[in-house]
């Protein structure tokens, strides 16, 4: 446990809160992860209040603000559902404040039940001392310290006595048997607020006196601006200012649609620059030229060459993965205001570290002149880990004196994303005359170089992984679960086909890869290519529960996957007939300590929505250096005729919760690849698969 150090008087002022009250700092330390931050918030209990938990982590969908909140509840003796939540804003106290990586409950859990356990004791200590009993017969529940004859307190009446106590160096957890909350299905606790109406987004921020702002950007990567006349824009009724940020120009005005009219008034003259005549079929053969001739041994184990040789089955396998922008629901955003000698900023963003480093290079004032709103994220996906829409908003409010809303339109978000870079795979793979891997080769066309083993790599003795440069001509960035969106479907879909040239049942074969016993007794293997028994259990789970290849009407399809700390294992089911292509989805995770069983289905399944919508028909393209696409209508969404039925099975476990955000979206994109082809006998090694 640390001290934070921040002063009494410096926290009242951030927060707004008044002056009686108990303050906590507690340190969030991501234990047993390597490079991690120690991120710290902080508990209030407020008279008249009662108990406040400030979150630096943002929410953006992911109802990690309810899971802290069950956390600090179970071990505070907390009433959950009169505990208030508050985001923090970007600070240089408050460590890990970076929703990625599904780390927010993972890094959070083992230090925000320390940090509660240090409060409840103080309290207690406060009431027993008050009391003149033993503090060993004191307990919390509901907001309320309870005592030896009955008697009671509340946690705000227990602040002068509280304070007075001795920070205790090793508080004692709870046992999980006195769970009240961890581990059961809890409603959002700002659910009405968001069917309300009442929650603020970054789009809802409307200080006095706003105008809104819509910025021509140049339809090329990297293109500059040669020339601009603004004037036709700038006589249309509503329209402020028309004014150049950077290599943009912005158009503001009264309301947005009139922003958006008139920005299409603006003539620009363009220097498209070297990105000019990029297009998805040259970035293509770029990659395939790649690939079959790489630059750079990115890993190597054994003797790949005269394993292959010997092997008794050989199999080349080549895999294309598409340009993805994340599409979030709400469009970046972001209002800015320079007056008073400051300027003050509303927005959402997922990096909040990085954002308070960078907000005196963007605002160009000293920090204290610096006043940031962190409001909910309507969808992120990695999105707004960047913070170019508030360096944007910031570079127009510069030259104005009037607050400013910067929106992307529908059109602006798909082309002027930091999209997922396109990607291009090679596999060689031997096996012996039973299936057991021998030997692969793994080929790619990356925008980074490669130098640890695949997913894949690891079941096999002998291994080259190589790779070439090629540079996508559009600017890349972090999506749902980096590197796996891609590596998910090429690496599952070649270990189907691994199990059909072997002759093998999918999911049998999977079970040998994993070490099930069983299986590779039946398999004929003498050694099992890894050891993952809580796979193999998953495995297991979903074929019982699919029926596994037991009605001939469907095709069968499965994948595995592993990461962020948690594990799980799909079946999809796709129809021979019928108007859905997968109808019935299949899944058993295991991710650790479950906080809310309604939030971890939510995100299991919002995940196997996305991965379906990306593998039938996501996809970005360019033409002449233009993103083609541009709306939901050439960008889909899945839609709800075509969601599936969708089946979850949690294992429980009293293992430190793991990641879960990013758990279920890479999977299902090859298990939707398999099953359809299984149905169809039609693989797809491009997606989307309706291309």
């Amino acid at each position: 446990m640390s001290t934070l150090k921040l002063s009494r008087r410096d926290f009242l002022k951030s927060t707004g809160i008044s002056v009686t009250g108990l303050i906590f700092g507690y340190n969030w330390a991501a234990a047993g992860e390597s490079g991690a931050f120690s991120p710290n918030a902080f508990i209030v209990i407020e008279k008249g209040k009662g108990v406040t938990l400030y979150i630096p982590i943002p929410e953006i969908g992911q109802n990690t603000r309810t899971a802290l909140a069950m956390i600090l509840s179970d071990e505070l003796g907390a009433d959950l559902m009169s505990v208030n939540i508050k985001q923090s804003s970007p600070r240089n106290d408050m460590g890990h404040q970076t929703a990625a990586g599904s780390q927010g409950i993972r890094r959070s859990y083992d230090n925000l039940r320390n940090s509660a356990a240090l409060v409840r004791e103080m309290l207690i200590a406060g009431a027993a001392s008050h009391w003149k009993v033993s503090a060993s017969k004191c307990r919390t529940d509901n907001s309320t310290i309870l005592g030896p004859g009955k008697r009671k307190m509340s946690f705000e009446d227990v602040i002068p006595f509280a304070e007075k106590q001795k920070l205790p160096k090793a508080p004692k957890l709870k046992a999980s048997s006195d769970f009240k909350y961890i581990g059961k299905p809890i409603k959002a606790l700002d659910a009405r607020d968001l069917a309300m109406g009442k929650t603020e987004f970054a789009s809802d921020a409307m200080p006095d006196g706003l105008r809104f702002a819509v910025l021509v950007r140049s339809p090329v990567y990297e293109g500059k601006i040669k020339k601009y006349d603004g004037a036709a824009a700038k006589s249309m009724p509503g329209v402020i200012d028309v004014l150049r940020v950077g290599e943009a120009i912005a158009v503001t005005a009264t309301n947005t649609w009139t922003a958006i009219n008139a920005a299409n008034l603006v003539n620009i003259q363009w220097d498209e620059g070297a990105n000019s005549g990029a297009s998805t079929a040259k970035l293509k053969e770029q990659q395939k030229a790649g690939i079959h001739n790489p630059e750079q041994k990115g890993f190597t184990k054994g003797d790949f060459d005269s394993a292959y040789k010997s092997s008794a089955i050989q199999m080349e396998e080549e895999f294309i993965a598409p340009i993805l922008t994340h599409a979030p629901m709400e469009t970046p955003s972001c209002t800015a205001w320079y007056h008073n000698g400051g300027v003050e900023i509303w927005s959402g963003c997922q990096s909040l570290n990085r954002l308070y480093d960078s907000l005196p290079d963007y605002t160009g004032l000293p920090r204290e002149k610096i006043t940031y709103h962190q409001l909910r994220i309507g969808g992120g996906f990695g999105r707004k880990l960047r913070h170019d829409y508030i360096e944007e908003a910031l570079g127009i409010a510069k030259q104005v004196k009037y607050p400013v809303k910067l929106i992307f339109t529908r059109e602006d978000d798909v082309r002027h994303d930091f999209y997922r870079a396109p990607d291009r795979y090679l596999y060689k793979v031997g096996l012996d005359k039973n299936g057991f891997p021998l030997a692969i080769s793994e080929a790619s066309a990356r925008r980074t170089r490669i130098t640890s083993p695949s997913d894949i790599t690891l079941f096999f003795p002998n291994v080259i992984r190589q790779c070439t440069f090629v540079r996508p001509p559009i600017a890349t960035g972090a999506m749902r679960a980096p590197g796996n969106n891609v590596t998910s479907f090429t690496e599952q879909s070649t270990v189907d086909i691994m199990a059909e040239k072997a002759g093998i049942d999918k999911l049998e074969y999977r079970l040998g890869l994993y070490g099930d016993k069983s299986a590779l007794k039946r398999l004929g293997w003498k050694s099992a290519p890894s050891d993952n028994p809580l796979m193999c259990e998953l495995i297991h789970i979903v074929k019982k529960r699919s029926g596994w290849m037991s009605d001939s009407s469907y095709g069968y399809g499965a994948s595995c996957f592993d990461k962020y700390g948690s594990k799980i294992a799909i079946v999809a089911l796709s129809p021979k007939s019928g108007s859905k292509p997968v109808e019935k989805v299949f899944a058993a995770v295991t991710c650790g300590r479950v906080i809310n069983q309604l939030g971890a289905r939510a995100q299991i399944e919002g995940g196997i929505c996305d991965g379906l919508a990306a593998a039938l028909d996501q996809k970005v393209e360019l033409q002449d250096g233009r993103i083609k696409q541009s709306n939901f209508h050439d960008y889909s969404l899945l839609r709800m005729s075509e969601s599936p039925e969708i089946d979850i099975v949690i294992l429980k476990s009293e293992e430190a919760p793991q990641g879960l955000g990013e758990v279920s979206y890479p999977p299902m994109m090859p298990a939707t690849v398999n099953a359809i082809f299984a149905a169809t006998g039609r693989r797809a090694r491009e997606l989307p698969i309706r291309g």
